[in-house]
């Protein structure tokens, strides 16, 4: 219905055709979101459903507002449930596969919101990030680390691009698209999937037909945006792309290659994503998100996304769920399925939060662009200004990342991380900027810092004391009261370092509990929308179900009209067949037969004085032989005679039946209960009065319509 001609999941087509299609074929898109989760009875149906969903979902603005409007995110988290949830363990290859899918879905959907205006584009990245918050309260523990991880990759996309598309003019673009399109094109000419398919164009993921998968453990990996790593975003312009030689065909990746095959693709992947930002700001969005709306969205992003480093607690394992192993790339010798499982999971896990790096990073240098852009008022570039807008809040969320990356919560390995702002050379304005009074960011950075150093002076190596030592002074710059960091430790000191300290933890439990109550009034508020949605739906499924059956009921009644019309027909000229034979074959006319001629007597129904019937009349005896003495039965050797059968048909007889079959062919006016009083008997039933006659019709009579 949607490409309006039977076509496989795993067949290329052009993405213009899907902007040129009319509308209704874009609404017939909306049924494959019913499919998504319910295919996961078959791993490779799933994952070549989402690949075609998300090539529709990046080939038209359009369609993609038609899939959210319609439930496209709660499809996605409910098949990250379903995922984790599967009573039956996905082989290893074949979960990332799927993980890596859905990941690529959710930053589509991302970039979409961003670069479309409007607030209810941005209400999609919220809402996104409320349903991965709920399913963190899921009891199984890979959807909780999923749901971490996903939440973390959609915020850094969004302000990846935001920061792309600020950067971005149209001298640049030109620039940069040659850039990064050069090694591509040399790679894929003709825009050639992995697997050596045939071109597809403006593909935003190149196609892994379902054709090239062999068998369980025989899986090429998805292009996977590594979930945390710090060049998901920049391609690297010596980086390793995999190209298969054109005209390939077909073919199987053993296991052993699975690994590095998906490292290599991470390149292409960053690549693809930038075409990606860059078509987004071509002229296929009509409408794109203004300097202010950019700014705006930036200051949610990073109060987002510093909410979520501070509050949730870090689990090592999200780092391994949409990524790979780093030394798979040094594996040539295969190996089975089972050994790299254990390989993986019997790595030493890291203890850092990548993503809580990238943010500090993406912090600082945000803080440095806006510290040059007001000496040098007056700039024209959209970056700088939009940085500008938002330094109130870089210097707020900054302040409290770092408070929160030295606090004695951490081990001292991660506090450790503090010290990469000392290496910037203006680490001294950064700080006398970002640290807020009103928070006493400033304090809490002395107090931690001098905790890490008298409480862990021996797990501090030589250079890291000095680093630490020159913080200090930096601080103290600051106009912060400091301790001299290498002065012997006393029990008063430590003594007061500890009080301060819980009165510090006291406050951010406060504020983690505040916060966690507004995580879940955002998840009361957005499950209330989705009833009132579904309330919606509800109503306008009954509406359409109406306006089918009373459809349906037209329908019927002309067909029961049309057959009550050959009924009477057909009644009306058995009728007069009946009459002119009457006439013509009675014992006084010229045709009179008496073998064909009928010997049996029925009461004539006309009525004499006092309703008596004292005359009777000739009949075709129409009873069963087997009801009937035996002098009686008719013989069965006997030929009937000519038209016999307009006088066996029983829907002649004068059985009450027939009268209700009558009665029926025409509209009735009036129908009253009643009791058909004889001598002999009373009979109940009904008394129709129609606009040709008046019927009686026993209860007993049986309905031969």
């Amino acid at each position: 219905m949607f490409f309006g001609r039977r076509i496989g999941l795993d067949e290329e087509f052009d993405l213009e055709d899907v902007k040129n299609m009319d509308i209704f074929q874009k609404w017939s898109v909306i049924p494959i979101l019913g499919l998504i989760e319910t295919s996961l009875y078959d791993n490779m149906l799933l994952h070549s459903a989402l690949l075609l969903l998300l090539q529709i979902l990046n080939s038209c603005s359009k369609v993609a507002d038609m899939l959210l409007d319609n439930g496209l995110l709660y499809v996605l988290c409910n098949t990250v449930a379903a995922l984790n949830g599967l009573e039956k363990n996905v082989p290893l290859n074949e979960y990332r596969l799927l993980a890596c899918d859905i990941q690529q879905l959710l930053i589509a959907v991302t970039i979409h919101a961003c670069s479309s205006s409007g607030s209810q584009y941005f209400r999609v990245i919220e809402d996104l990030i409320v349903l991965l918050g709920y399913l963190q309260n899921s009891k199984n523990k890979r959807t909780q680390n999923m749901a971490v991880a996903l939440q973390f990759r959609v915020l850094q996309a969004a302000m990846e691009f935001i920061r792309t598309t600020a950067n971005h003019d149209s001298e640049n673009l030109a620039d940069t698209f040659q850039l990064h399109s050069a090694p591509r094109q040399a790679a894929f000419p003709k825009r050639k999937s992995m697997a050596g398919s045939i071109p597809m164009k403006d593909s935003i993921i190149p196609h892994l037909p379902r054709r090239h998968f062999g068998s369980y453990g025989q899986l090429p990996m998805p292009f996977s945006f590594s979930p945390l790593s710090q060049d998901s975003f920049s391609p690297h312009p010596g980086s390793t792309s995999c190209v298969e030689p054109h005209g390939a065909g077909p073919r199987k990746f053993p296991l052993a290659q699975t690994d590095s095959l998906l490292m290599k693709m991470r390149s292409v992947a960053s690549d693809e994503l930038h075409v990606m930002m860059q078509r987004r700001l071509s002229q296929e969005n009509p409408v794109q998100a203004s300097e202010t709306e950019l700014a705006q969205r930036l200051q949610r992003l990073t109060i987002l996304a510093v909410n979520r480093i501070i509050y949730q607690e870090f689990n090592p394992d999200i780092i391994d769920i949409l990524s790979t192993p780093e030394n798979a790339t040094q594996s040539k010798i295969s190996v089975s399925q089972t050994e790299i499982s254990e390989d993986v999971h019997h790595e030493q896990p890291s203890i850092f939060n990548p993503f809580q790096k990238e943010i500090l990073t993406y912090l600082i240098e945000g803080f440095k662009v806006s510290i040059g852009s007001s000496k040098t008022s007056g700039s024209k570039q959209q970056w700088p200004k939009i940085l500008w807008s938002c330094k109130e809040t870089f210097r707020m969320q900054l302040g409290r990342l770092l408070v929160h990356i030295l606090s004695p919560a951490h081990s001292s390995q991660e506090r450790k991380q503090i010290f990469e702002i000392v290496r910037e050379p203006n680490h001294q304005e950064i700080l006398r900027d970002c640290l807020s009074p009103s928070l006493q960011h400033g304090a809490k950075l002395v107090l931690y810092l001098s905790e890490l150093i008298h409480n862990h002076q021996d797990e501090l190596t030589e250079e890291e004391l000095d680093t630490a030592e020159l913080l200090m002074n930096a601080l103290k710059l600051c106009g912060q009261k400091c301790n001299p960091p290498r002065a012997a430790t006393k029990a008063e000191l430590i003594k007061m370092i500890e009080e301060e300290q819980k009165k510090y933890e006291t406050e951010e439990a406060t504020n983690k509990a505040t916060w966690q109550k507004t995580v879940n009034n955002n998840q009361q508020s957005l499950f209330q929308r989705l009833d009132s949605k579904s309330k919606d739906i509800s109503k306008i499924a009954a509406d359409i179900t109406q306006a089918v059956s009373l459809s349906q009921g037209i329908e019927r009644k002309k067909v029961i009209q049309h057959i009550r019309g050959m009924y009477k027909v057909d009644l009306s000229a058995s009728r007069h067949w009946q009459e002119l034979i009457q006439q013509l074959t009675h014992d006084r006319a010229a045709w009179y037969d008496p073998l064909y001629y009928p010997t049996s007597w029925q009461l004539d129904p006309t009525e004499g004085p006092n309703r008596e019937r004292r005359r009777l009349q000739r009949c075709y005896l129409t009873i069963p032989n087997k009801y009937l003495l035996l002098d009686r039965q008719k013989s069965e050797d006997v030929v009937k005679p000519p038209l016999s059968f307009l006088f066996e048909d029983k829907t002649h007889s004068s059985f009450s039946s027939t009268v209700k079959d009558k009665a029926a062919s025409e509209s009735i006016r009036v129908n009253r209960r009643c009791i058909s009083v004889a001598p002999s008997r009373e009979t109940a039933g009904e008394l129709l009065l129609g606009k040709c006659g008046m019927y009686f019709v026993e209860d007993n009579a049986s309905d031969t319509v």
